[in-house]
């Protein structure tokens, strides 16, 4: 992510934090670069704002599967989100192919 964007890493992690708490369509990009950016786990500094998602569904950023349950929940409503957004597009191409 740093490289694409051209970005120093003090930076980044700014933007990253900003995104978590102010814009929730990209949420899970950010929460996803804070837990998996770093080889060995996540910098202190990304930790409060993990264990804050973890813990608002009852979950621990530190066990394994609850990690595991933790992306697996996310990715669903993602899905199901996906499923009910309508960006008009799908009326444009019913028109043009009619």
């Amino acid at each position: 992510m740093r490289s694409s964007l051209n970005l120093g890493y003090q930076t980044l992690k700014d933007i990253v934090r900003d995104i978590v708490k102010k814009h929730s369509r990209y949420r899970l990009v950010a929460l996803y670069y804070m837990q998996f950016m770093n080889a060995p786990g996540p910098v202190s500094e990304f930790q409060k704002y993990l264990d804050a998602e973890y813990s608002s569904l009852g979950l621990s950023r530190l066990k394994e599967e609850d990690r595991k349950l933790f992306w697996e929940k996310q990715i669903d409503q993602l899905r199901k989100s996906s499923d009910s957004y309508d960006d008009g597009f799908s009326d444009f191409v019913e028109e043009t192919e009619s």
